[in-house]
């Protein structure tokens, strides 16, 4: 799995390209156009990825279950908190041990 995490660690800061060319980018340009097809291509595929990176720094993340909310840390058999989790802050009563 190529986006499996070894830590916790923030993954690198990306921003969702453009779904318009440089030319439409912020109108209401709606005729065909090359390049803003290619945009829009480029930023499904933005999309899909972070969805993949999203679902495997869940699944890596040892303070969080599958759906990303917070365990109690020691008593797994409680179940989830109501706290979200960004797979890179530790929780407040987190130790490592």
């Amino acid at each position: 799995d190529p986006y499996v995490r070894d830590s916790n660690d923030p993954p690198p800061h990306d921003d969702r390209p453009d779904d318009r060319c440089a030319e439409h980018a912020g109108t209401d340009h709606t005729g065909p156009c090359r390049p803003c097809g290619d945009a829009r291509r480029a930023a499904e595929r933005w999309d899909t990825d972070r969805e993949k990176r999203d679902a495997a720094a869940r699944r890596a993340c040892r303070w969080c279950d599958a759906d990303g909310w917070r365990v109690h840390p020691g008593a797994l058999h409680l179940g989830p908190t109501n706290e979200r989790c960004d797979h890179h802050t530790p929780p407040k009563d987190h130790h490592d041990d």
